[in-house]
């Protein structure tokens, strides 16, 4: 149902729009995203084993491109923040090596990078984006590079990040905090 409601405002904007189905959990639900009809899909993988990485990522790309749907995969992993603080001990950046390997492996159509770049930032925390990294491997890939935790990473970062290579950066977390004290404002109005 979200499908046909995003895509439904997606065709009536002024504008280009393009819509993603964001860090789906499995083959299966991107499935389902591709036949809803999304413009693009993502599964959210970071800790796979390589190999189900490889294999689950391609069997999408298949599905998706059979449809004319665009695919987004992910190698590496970034830290976040948590209610404890910075965690990184599942946190690995992105290798040139695996970005190649996985590129020409699965087919994918854009390539999600862990680069410094930090999940839920809502803090006064500051990531430190490896620019000369993204550098490295925009240079060894040719699709473009995407890059998710933006919301808690400074202007300045971003801008470096693009010019190195970056081409869409995700801000999630901040639009569902400003979302969410809308929400909690608005409650409080009619209570």
């Amino acid at each position: 149902a979200f499908a046909d409601v995003v895509n439904e405002m997606a065709t009536g904007s002024s504008v280009p729009v393009a819509t993603l189905f964001n860090e789906g959990d499995s083959v299966l639900e991107s499935e389902i995203a591709i036949n809803a009809g999304y413009g693009a899909v993502m599964m959210h993988t970071e800790g796979w084993p390589w190999e189900r990485l490889i294999n689950d990522t391609r069997t999408v790309v298949d599905m998706a491109h059979a449809k004319g749907i665009a695919v987004e995969g992910e190698v590496g992993a970034l830290p976040e923040i948590t209610d404890d603080g910075f965690d990184d001990s599942r946190a690995s950046h992105t290798t040139v090596e695996q970005a190649i390997d996985f590129v020409k492996e699965t087919g994918v159509d854009c390539l999600a990078v862990a680069v410094g770049n930090v999940h839920f930032v809502t803090t006064s925390f500051v990531p430190e984006v490896k620019i000369d990294l993204i550098r490295d491997i925009d240079a060894a890939v040719d699709v473009p590079l995407v890059m998710h935790g933006g919301s808690g990473t400074p202007d300045d970062q971003m801008r470096a990040a693009i010019s190195a290579g970056i081409t869409k950066i995700n801000v999630g977390t901040k639009l569902k905090h400003l979302a969410g004290k809308r929400l909690l404002s608005t409650c409080l109005l009619y209570t």
